[in-house]
């Protein structure tokens, strides 16, 4: 079917008010810029049909896919650097394209995409007739009458000026493959864009005849203010924005949304809030959605802008409803992390009835919670009941944002129907991990922490050189589940220091850093934890003296200056409890020393070294010594008495010595042990331990290593080698027992010292000080002398004029 366009009929084509959505960048409080929208009202969106034919639309049997933006590029137009060129094409757009495309979803054109070029045709010429006669002229960029849509654009068609053939030439490019949306895209500091309050305005050009939906926009990055930040989160935030803007959310496309059979609705209604008269969205999902976030079942329509001073009016949510939402009407520069776009937004998108929208789109990984769950006198009620509006503070106070993630200053603006509440300040959002490369001396001095974890905390940060005002601070924080009360729990750190906030608002202390601090609410602080998907991976909450557990009631490893015991922290053991390599354990696992004798009535004849080590080697694995025992294993032989005595020093937790010294006495008792010697089998005649368990302070290797050691010792066939046996023997035992009572009290811990080591150091100190008193002492008297008569030899008589 082909379609022809006579004045008249042009005349009755439904004309849009376009949409130029403007950013201006203005001050608030004298710190922070954003940027915001006006409505320009004087350009009309035109309409055309995309494709003419069959292959126009296919309709229901075809599915719908991720929508496809095409970028054009008016390089004239263009006056940026080739390095910011190159961002807007390879990083800027392509990212804003991506969001689009993981978001909406459409029924997509089929071939080329390419519009109408005939205004009217010639209808009653005999040699012209059919050929268009006027050419559109469809405007589409930021100078009005000279930005147009490019000649590539439309399809093909004969146009001829004149009555005559001579006059006719060929028009139109074909379009471009791939395309559902085309964006063209200037830089320029023309019209609005002149002076330094405007970032970046954009508008539709182009509405698809059939079913309205937007087709050709433009959006034009204003020059001389896209310099004014560094944050890449508000170019991206901005121009998203713009696009939503010329993709349908705007106040001329709600008056033109489709139902799913095609018939045209406005989706907007006028409510009463207040006693004032505003406009609401109120279309379908938009209402199930926002009812549901609210907790809001009589609500009638979601507010728009209804700021009558506002160049934004109706094409925005109300601020006071979705503040820090992406489509309100204002976005502070520098804090693009902190917009994100909500389920309400992507809402009214589906409810204009040509898009398909994925409601598991992320924006951003800032999830924001403005309002939820607050019911219908939040949307409607007084900014000054803190009942209704638990946001609302002292005006140009300092604290903390609603969600806690930034230091703010309470303040208002046009937009908020002078409610004041804290708003972010720009460097100070707590979860920005660029703030940590701040060169700020405040930051650095005051032990800031940003990242992740961070926080915002109520409270006066103070250190050796920082003295801040009372106000929000980010600081680390620690979210974990208490698997005793199985609930989130919430702790704070500074400077490696811990507090616990066992409630809301509770005012806990740093030492040496300040007064109180006031926890933040644990479902504010922990949000990104409380779900339902996410509590069975939810960190443990240890104790403040644990920094490994595996429980809220078990510790696996302390921190500095605490002691493990039963899975739990201390700052000394227990009564009855041995301090042993860092650690407090009961006498059943504290690591001891022990030597056993094991005597064998024989001596191998002309032994060599490498004989004594089987003997070892042969008597060691009938021993059944298990892997956490440390051993050492000496010979002694006397050629005398004909016996070979096997000394076995062990090293091991008491309740395993102690269950080898049962083993070797059943073992000896039962003659399961025996060497061959002068290959002959010998049994072993007698085990005895020569030494209680002795605690040991220092392990000479890992305990699960089982080392042998082959020193040999042989006493000679002298007529005194039997004194000389008896002698060592007796020596090394009383020795070794000597040494058993005297570590069993002299290496008792007191503040974790042995005490043997304090008296080392006190002795040590007392002895340096008796010295050097010696020293001076001799030097002084020394000093006296010099100059006396010499003393007189001895039986000399001496004249003393002192008394005895």
């Amino acid at each position: 079917m082909k379609f022809q366009f006579h004045r008249q009929q042009w005349i009755v084509i439904q004309i849009y008010i376009i949409i130029s959505l403007i950013g201006n960048i203005i001050l608030i409080d004298g710190a922070d810029s954003c940027f915001h929208d006006k409505v320009q009202r004087q350009t009309r969106i035109h309409s055309s049909f995309v494709n003419r034919g069959s292959k126009r639309w296919q309709r229901d049997e075809v599915r719908q896919r991720p929508i496809r933006i095409m970028p054009y590029f008016v390089d004239n137009r263009i006056g940026l650097s080739a390095e910011w060129k190159t961002f807007l094409r390879n990083k800027l757009f392509p990212d804003v394209f991506q969001y689009f495309a993981s978001t909406l979803s459409i029924k997509p054109v089929q071939g080329k995409f390419a519009i109408d070029a005939c205004f009217t045709k010639w209808s009653s010429s005999r040699s012209v007739a059919g050929h268009c006669r006027i050419l559109k002229s469809i405007h589409c960029g930021p100078k009005y009458n000279y930005d147009n849509v490019f000649e590539q654009h439309f399809r093909p068609v004969t146009y001829c000026n004149r009555d005559s053939a001579a006059s006719c030439k060929s028009y139109g490019g074909g379009g471009v493959a791939e395309t559902d949306f085309l964006l063209y895209i200037y830089a320029t500091s023309e019209g609005q864009c002149h002076g330094r309050n405007t970032l970046a305005l954009s508008s539709t050009c182009v509405t698809d005849g059939e079913t309205g939906r937007p087709i050709i926009g433009y959006i034009d990055i204003c020059l001389n203010a896209f310099h004014q930040t560094k944050e890449y989160e508000t170019y991206r935030s901005a121009v998203v924005h713009e696009l939503f803007h010329t993709l349908g959310f705007a106040a001329v496309h709600f008056q033109n949304f489709r139902r799913p059979n095609g018939t045209v609705y406005n989706a907007t209604r006028s409510i009463v809030a207040n006693g004032k008269q505003i406009t609401a969205l109120a279309s379908p999902k938009v209402l199930q959605i926002a009812k549901e976030y609210y907790g809001c079942d009589n609500l009638e329509g979601m507010p728009l802008e209804d700021n009558s001073n506002s160049d934004s009016i109706e094409s925005h949510w109300e601020m006071k409803a979705l503040y820090g939402e992406l489509m309100t009407s204002a976005m502070t520069i520098g804090l693009g992390k902190m917009t994100t776009v909500s389920m309400i937004t992507l809402a009214a998108m589906e409810d204009s009835g040509w898009y398909k929208v994925n409601y598991n789109s992320s924006f951003s990984n800032y999830k924001r919670a403005w309002g939820k769950g607050l019911g219908c006198n939040f949307l409607f009620g007084s900014c000054t009941n803190k009942k209704d509006f638990p946001y609302a503070c002292q005006p140009y106070t300092k604290g903390c944002n609603f969600d806690h993630l930034a230091a703010a200053t309470c303040r208002t603006n046009q937009w908020l129907n002078n409610c004041y509440i804290f708003m972010p300040i720009v460097g100070r959002v707590c979860f920005d991990t660029n703030n940590n490369q701040s060169e700020r001396q405040y930051d650095r001095e005051c032990n800031h922490h940003y990242g992740t974890d961070g926080k915002c905390v109520i409270g006066n940060l103070t250190s050796e050189t920082c003295t801040a005002a009372i106000g929000g601070n980010c600081i680390k924080t620690i979210c974990g589940l208490n698997t005793t009360s199985n609930q989130i729990q919430l702790k704070l750190e500074i400077a490696g220091q811990e507090v616990l906030c066992n409630y809301d608002g509770e005012n806990v202390q740093f030492y040496g850093n300040g007064n109180d601090f006031i926890c933040p609410p644990v479902h504010l602080a922990c949000q990104h934890l409380i779900s339902i998907n996410q509590v069975s991976t939810t960190s443990i909450l240890c104790s403040v003296m644990c920094s490994n557990c595996s429980s809220s009631t078990i510790c696996n490893q302390c921190r500095g200056n605490y002691y493990l015991y039963n899975n739990q922290c201390y700052r000394k053991c227990p009564d009855g409890v041995t301090f042993q390599f860092n650690k407090c354990v009961d006498y059943q696992d504290t690591v001891a020393k022990v030597i056993y004798e094991v005597v064998f009535l024989a001596v191998q004849r002309n032994s060599t070294s490498d004989q004594n080590k089987m003997l070892i080697k042969e008597f060691k694995s009938q021993l059944h010594l298990s892997n956490d025992i440390y051993s050492d294993i000496t010979i002694i032989t006397n050629v005398k008495l004909s016996s070979t005595a096997m000394m076995t020093e062990l090293i091991g937790r008491n309740k395993d010595l102690s269950q080898f010294g049962n083993n070797l006495d059943s073992l000896v008792t039962n003659r399961m042990i025996k060497l061959q010697i002068n290959s002959k089998e010998v049994y072993a005649y007698s085990a005895q331990r020569l030494t209680n368990p002795i605690t040991i302070i220092v392990m000479p290797s890992t305990i699960s290593t089982t080392t042998t050691y082959t020193n040999i010792s042989t006493t000679g066939d002298e007529s005194n080698a039997t004194d000389s046996f008896e002698q060592e023997y007796t020596t090394s035992a009383t020795q070794i027992t000597n040494n058993f009572h005297a570590a069993s009290f002299w290496n008792k811990p007191i503040f974790g010292i042995a005490l043997w080591q304090w008296i080392l150091m006190i002795s040590g100190g007392t002895a340096a000080v008796v010295v050097i008193s010696a020293m001076i002492s001799f030097l002084y008297l020394r000093y006296q002398e010099k100059g006396k008569k010499p003393a007189a030899p001895p039986n000399q008589s001496q004249t003393n004029n002192n008394n005895c």
